[in-house]
């Protein structure tokens, strides 16, 4: 996938990145020490939380802390290697990461409140979610196994679940990807959080360990059902603020899969069968 983006599509030469393919300038040495010292706060203070949280001390977070021990060493090895990259090729370098290494290293106080504030949200979103996709995916992931184990039989509920299980591996596949490699090269970096506190709170009851709680109370469900329409409304009304979703959406208003079968039967109203059917 990061072959296909960087090579094929050239994400990187996209303006959304803040980047540009050639180097800007020099290599600074002391701005990418910043950097480095403020993305390691910044997952230390994520483990802080994890440790914090009794909720992340459960069973069920085993497989990402297992996959996080055995990763952890290669992404503190890449980091500075990849941030001097990126470093020399920002437009506007001086990110949030160097003014949190900034203000380790000398006290220095951030200047960009709403980078910050961003940044924080952006890590607060990944922290969340990401342990949640991950497990999922790994649980799904091992049903599908089980069931490819199993002898073939005409099973119409078994395949049905089957199908299930795979689409939803998809799905949360989707999410760990784009989780874990928000990264600029690839112009899938957090643009913007979800800003008001309505927003979290119905996101945020669709999921573990909220969810767990309210699937206790046969009564809650629909109540939960509702918060899964407020949920999809405050998204689309943050994701309406940027100029390439309205353009994303007004494509597909225009060319997606509804779109074309409005044409389709349309065609087929005015059609001589379909005035006869009349």
């Amino acid at each position: 996938m990061i072959a296909v983006d960087t090579a094929y599509f050239q994400t990187f030469r996209r303006r959304s990145t803040g980047f540009q393919a050639e180097p800007l300038r020099a290599l600074e040495v002391e701005r990418v020490v910043r950097k480095v010292i403020g993305f390691i706060v910044t997952l230390t203070t994520v483990a802080a939380v994890y440790w914090i949280l009794p909720e992340y001390r459960r069973a069920f977070y085993a497989p990402y802390w297992a996959a996080l021990y055995d990763i952890l060493p290669a992404l503190l090895v890449a980091t500075p290697f990849y941030v001097a990259y990126v470093d020399c090729r920002q437009t506007n370098p001086e990110d949030s990461y160097a003014e949190i290494g900034a203000f380790v290293l000398s006290g220095a106080v951030p200047q960009r409140t709403e980078q910050i504030r961003q940044h924080v949200l952006g890590w607060i979103v990944k922290g969340f979610f990401l342990p949640l996709m991950f497990v999922y995916l790994c649980s799904t992931l091992g049903s599908i196994l089980t069931g490819l184990e199993q002898p073939y039989q005409l099973d119409i509920t078994r395949w049905h679940a089957f199908a299930i299980d795979l689409l939803f591996m998809v799905d949360v596949l989707i999410a760990v990807v784009g989780y874990v490699f928000t990264l600029r090269v690839l112009d899938n970096h957090i643009r913007t959080v979800e800003p008001t506190v309505f927003g979290w709170l119905v996101c945020l009851a669709c999921y573990e360990p909220i969810t767990a709680e309210a699937l206790r109370h046969s009564a809650i469900l629909l109540g939960l059902n509702a918060v899964y329409a407020l949920r999809a409304i405050t998204e689309e009304r943050h994701l309406s603020r940027d100029p390439d979703y309205v353009a994303y959406c007004d494509y597909i208003a225009e060319n997606g899969a509804v779109a074309l079968l409005k044409r389709l039967f349309a065609t087929a109203r005015r059609s001589p069968m379909g005035r006869s059917a009349e």
